[in-house]
């Protein structure tokens, strides 16, 4: 869970906190449930220490690799930098953690310790209901994801290949060669079947068939990467002809 916090400095009245979450699909009244209950266990843990406010704001504010009694050593929970533009993504990764890739990778990182009874009670109070509500919840976001990945985003891909044709004639220019060549190797190794090895797009149908949401997330990771170069290759190629 990433929280936003947002102020004004000229109206300390104005600060407020924001949840964001990587899943488009989150259930707003999961999420928030999920959230006063993580809340209340971090408050009795605060109230069980003894802390002081200063002691809270000193823990928040703690380096990479400094002791805490609640927080994870080798990480850091606050900045007044924006982590998207003044750190690299290493950098990032390393002190904050590495996000969710894909909606796969947001359901495999809950699952990871769904099973674990510390975790779990810690969104569900121990309530059985809660916990299956939720493995409910999980199971229906993966089958969704699956359906509109298989029905929807191979077609709009596909039809994204088909709109990056072939534009010059003059075969003595060698940039527009280049990078057209660079754009049908693409285009083949994303969206063409040849004899003896599928298209990313034939082994993302093929994870779907076989429950493979683990392969699935890779090649949604791959194709996006490789349509990204397609999309700037493209882009340089036409620009050059018209």
């Amino acid at each position: 869970m990433l929280i936003g916090l947002v102020r004004d400095l000229k109206n300390p009245l104005s600060t407020r906190f924001e949840l964001r979450s990587p899943n488009p699909h989150t259930n707003t009244y999961l999420i928030i449930g999920a959230g006063y209950l993580t809340m209340l266990e971090g408050i009795n843990t605060v109230l069980a220490a003894g802390k002081t406010p200063r002691e809270l704001e000193a823990s928040i504010s703690k380096k990479y690799g400094e002791e805490d009694f609640y927080l994870e050593k080798y990480r850091e929970y606050r900045a007044e930098r924006n982590i998207y533009t003044e750190f690299t993504p290493e950098e990032r990764e390393r002190l904050f953690g590495k996000a969710p890739g894909n909606v796969w990778q947001s359901f495999q990182n809950w699952g990871n310790g769904y099973f674990d009874p510390e975790e779990v009670s810690l969104i569900t109070g121990g309530n059985p209901t809660m916990a299956m509500t939720l493995r409910s919840y999980r199971e229906q976001m993966i089958y969704k994801w699956t359906m509109e990945y298989h029905e929807r985003y191979i077609g709009n891909t596909m039809d994204f290949l088909r709109s990056c044709v072939k534009l010059h004639e003059d075969e003595t220019n060698e940039y527009d060669v280049t990078n057209w060549s660079r754009c049908a190797e693409l285009k083949a190794l994303i969206g063409h079947e040849v004899k003896g090895r599928d298209s990313l797009l034939m082994q993302a149908r093929i994870a779907i068939d076989n429950n493979d949401f683990a392969g699935l997330s890779r090649l949604e990771l791959e194709i996006e990467e490789k349509l990204e170069e397609l999309r700037e290759v493209y882009a340089k190629y036409r620009r050059n002809i018209l």
